[in-house]
């Protein structure tokens, strides 16, 4: 079916793609859609479509603090956006776009019970970098 869809149509099914429509999310699937409506996203449509050529690791278990550490200590990844970039996503996917789809495809939701344990992991690891960076240690 993604064949047969134009520019736009393959950008707003990327968008609500994840856990949207997997987990039968209505509030997610809207504000996908909006911003879908308003955002144009090309990078995005690219990067997604990197996945597409990962053969998924056979590790999967890692937690999303373990993957952003791993980010930390990879010099290629750490390095990948400049402060001269308008927008940091372009400079990481334009620099680092291999290396960030094998550490984000091993980030897999293989449950539904899991859900909950890792939206608190994503929480709590933004949480943790934005402290890193806005407040003195």
């Amino acid at each position: 079916m993604q064949g047969k869809l134009g520019k736009e149509g393959k950008e707003i099914l990327n968008r609500i793609s994840g856990y949207g429509l997997e987990y039968n999310q209505p509030a997610i699937v809207a504000e996908a859609l909006a911003q879908a409506a308003i955002h144009n996203n090309d990078m995005m449509v690219e990067y997604f479509h990197g996945f597409d050529s990962i053969t998924l690791p056979a590790d999967t278990t890692k937690t999303f603090p373990q993957l952003l550490k791993e980010c930390r200590d990879d010099k290629e990844l750490r390095n990948s956006v400049k402060l001269s970039d308008k927008q940091a996503i372009k400079g990481l996917l334009s620099r680092a776009k291999t290396e960030m789809c094998r550490v984000a495809s091993q980030w897999v939701v293989k449950e539904e019970k899991d859900i909950e344990r890792m939206t608190a992991e994503v929480v709590n690891g933004a949480g943790k970098s934005l402290k890193r960076y806005f407040c003195a240690p």
